[in-house]
Protein backbone atom coordinates (compact mmCIF):
# COMPACT_ATOMS: atom_id res chain seq x y z
CA UNK A 1 0.00 0.00 0.00
CA UNK A 2 2.86 2.59 0.71
CA UNK A 3 4.60 2.11 -2.53
CA UNK A 4 1.45 2.59 -4.31
CA UNK A 5 0.37 5.74 -2.31
CA UNK A 6 3.95 7.41 -2.77
CA UNK A 7 3.30 6.72 -6.68
CA UNK A 8 -0.45 7.41 -6.80
CA UNK A 9 -1.18 9.76 -4.01
CA UNK A 10 3.03 11.88 -3.46
CA UNK A 11 3.97 11.73 -7.34
CA UNK A 12 6.55 9.57 -6.80
CA UNK A 13 7.76 7.81 -9.71
CA UNK A 14 8.77 4.28 -10.07
CA UNK A 15 12.29 4.77 -9.75
CA UNK A 16 12.18 7.04 -6.90
CA UNK A 17 10.23 4.47 -5.10
CA UNK A 18 12.51 1.87 -5.57
CA UNK A 19 15.36 3.88 -4.85
CA UNK A 20 14.05 4.83 -1.40
CA UNK A 21 12.72 1.42 -0.65
CA UNK A 22 16.14 0.03 -1.66
CA UNK A 23 18.63 2.40 -1.03
CA UNK A 24 16.78 4.99 1.60
CA UNK A 25 15.46 2.33 3.86
CA UNK A 26 16.32 -0.52 6.29
CA UNK A 27 18.67 0.52 9.09
CA UNK A 28 19.62 3.31 7.29
CA UNK A 29 15.88 4.87 7.04
CA UNK A 30 15.90 3.81 11.13
CA UNK A 31 19.11 5.14 12.45
CA UNK A 32 20.80 6.94 9.81
CA UNK A 33 23.53 4.52 9.45
CA UNK A 34 23.93 1.82 6.51
CA UNK A 35 27.06 -0.02 8.07
CA UNK A 36 26.06 -2.69 11.53
CA UNK A 37 29.24 -1.62 12.69
CA UNK A 38 28.24 1.78 12.74
CA UNK A 39 24.72 0.83 14.57
CA UNK A 40 26.32 -1.21 17.16
CA UNK A 41 28.81 1.84 18.09
CA UNK A 42 25.72 3.66 18.08
CA UNK A 43 23.97 0.70 20.55
CA UNK A 44 27.13 0.96 22.89
CA UNK A 45 27.09 4.42 23.17
CA UNK A 46 22.73 4.15 23.59
CA UNK A 47 22.05 6.46 20.88
CA UNK A 48 17.88 6.01 20.98
CA UNK A 49 17.69 5.62 16.68
CA UNK A 50 20.83 2.75 17.18
CA UNK A 51 19.10 0.98 19.80
CA UNK A 52 15.35 0.87 17.92
CA UNK A 53 17.67 -0.29 14.78
CA UNK A 54 19.83 -3.12 16.84
CA UNK A 55 16.27 -4.08 18.39
CA UNK A 56 14.31 -4.64 15.03
CA UNK A 57 17.07 -6.21 13.46
CA UNK A 58 17.37 -8.76 16.27
CA UNK A 59 13.45 -9.53 16.49
CA UNK A 60 13.49 -10.08 12.70
CA UNK A 61 16.68 -12.51 12.57
CA UNK A 62 14.38 -14.12 16.29
CA UNK A 63 10.93 -14.24 14.33
CA UNK A 64 12.27 -16.17 11.66
CA UNK A 65 14.33 -17.98 13.31
CA UNK A 66 10.73 -19.34 15.46
CA UNK A 67 9.22 -19.34 12.41
CA UNK A 68 11.79 -22.23 10.81
CA UNK A 69 11.91 -24.10 14.02
CA UNK A 70 7.90 -24.61 14.07
CA UNK A 71 8.31 -25.31 10.23
CA UNK A 72 10.73 -28.15 11.44
CA UNK A 73 8.64 -29.35 14.18
CA UNK A 74 11.58 -28.83 16.39
CA UNK A 75 13.90 -31.48 14.63
CA UNK A 76 16.30 -28.74 14.66
CA UNK A 77 20.03 -30.15 14.57
CA UNK A 78 22.10 -26.18 14.75
CA UNK A 79 21.44 -22.86 14.82
CA UNK A 80 24.31 -21.26 11.85
CA UNK A 81 25.59 -17.70 11.84
CA UNK A 82 26.87 -17.06 8.32
CA UNK A 83 27.42 -13.79 6.37
CA UNK A 84 27.74 -10.18 7.60
CA UNK A 85 26.36 -9.17 10.60
CA UNK A 86 25.97 -13.35 11.61
CA UNK A 87 29.36 -14.26 11.00
CA UNK A 88 31.40 -11.00 12.11
CA UNK A 89 29.04 -9.70 15.60
CA UNK A 90 29.12 -10.96 18.51
CA UNK A 91 26.45 -8.47 19.79
CA UNK A 92 23.43 -9.66 17.31
CA UNK A 93 24.47 -13.65 18.05
CA UNK A 94 23.86 -12.83 22.00
CA UNK A 95 21.16 -11.19 21.52
CA UNK A 96 19.43 -13.28 19.15
CA UNK A 97 20.10 -16.23 21.14
CA UNK A 98 19.88 -14.68 24.52
CA UNK A 99 16.42 -16.45 26.31
CA UNK A 100 16.32 -19.26 24.07
CA UNK A 101 17.53 -21.86 26.25
CA UNK A 102 14.07 -23.31 26.80
CA UNK A 103 13.61 -24.14 22.89
CA UNK A 104 17.27 -26.09 23.09
CA UNK A 105 19.84 -22.87 22.24
CA UNK A 106 22.43 -21.99 24.72
CA UNK A 107 25.43 -20.14 23.57
CA UNK A 108 28.35 -19.74 25.05
CA UNK A 109 29.26 -16.13 25.46
CA UNK A 110 32.81 -16.46 26.16
CA UNK A 111 32.66 -18.34 23.19
CA UNK A 112 31.20 -16.19 20.92
CA UNK A 113 33.49 -13.19 21.62
CA UNK A 114 36.84 -14.82 21.37
CA UNK A 115 39.18 -12.93 18.51
CA UNK A 116 36.25 -9.98 18.96
CA UNK A 117 33.95 -12.47 17.44
CA UNK A 118 35.47 -12.56 14.12
CA UNK A 119 35.83 -16.00 13.26
CA UNK A 120 38.20 -17.28 10.28
CA UNK A 121 36.92 -21.10 10.52
CA UNK A 122 33.97 -22.49 11.42
CA UNK A 123 33.37 -22.39 14.92
CA UNK A 124 30.91 -23.68 17.35
CA UNK A 125 29.64 -21.38 20.03
CA UNK A 126 27.31 -23.35 21.98
CA UNK A 127 27.31 -24.54 25.26
CA UNK A 128 27.04 -28.19 24.88
CA UNK A 129 24.23 -28.28 27.23
CA UNK A 130 21.62 -27.64 25.43
CA UNK A 131 20.51 -30.15 21.63
CA UNK A 132 21.06 -27.78 19.29
CA UNK A 133 24.28 -26.83 18.30
CA UNK A 134 25.33 -23.45 16.92
CA UNK A 135 27.72 -22.01 15.03
CA UNK A 136 29.42 -19.16 12.86
CA UNK A 137 30.33 -20.35 9.61
CA UNK A 138 32.31 -17.74 7.27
Amino acid sequence: AVPLHLINQLGYSVEEVANLLNKQSGLLGICGFADNRDVEAGYHQQEPLALLAKKLQVYRTRKYLGAYLVALEGSVDALVFTGGIGENSHLHRRLVCEGLDKLGLQLDDSRNQLQDGRFASNTRLDTGAKPIQIWVIP
